[in-house]
């Protein structure tokens, strides 16, 4: 569920700026540790500070999204495959029909 957080942080005098949105994820039942490099845990310590977050809720939120874009990505793309080793191909008319349409 999506929820933008309720603060805004204030910059200086003229501009102000909102936290990116927070995701309500289940209370953390497992641990792992993940390797970064020494500029992507600097990137992440700035971005918790400005956000007022923990570094493992957006790191969670992070792969939580990242996640529910690259699942279904990838589980089209097998389908795609079986389909084109079934000999499922667009006929030569097919595939000119959306070149013309589109002005390719």
């Amino acid at each position: 569920m999506l929820s933008i957080a309720s603060r805004v942080l204030a910059i200086d005098s003229t501009e102000l700026i909102m936290p990116s949105p927070t995701f309500d994820l289940p209370a953390a039942k497992e641990q792992f540790n993940v390797r970064v490099s020494p500029e992507l845990k600097e990137r992440l310590d700035k971005y918790a500070a400005l956000a007022g977050q923990s570094k493992a809720t957006i790191a969670a939120n992070a792969l939580s999204d990242y996640l529910d874009w690259r699942i279904p990505q990838i589980e089209n793309l097998k389908l795609a495959i079986a389909a084109a080793d079934r000999g499922e191909f667009a006929t030569d008319e097919e595939v000119n029909a959306v070149f013309k349409k589109y002005g390719a």
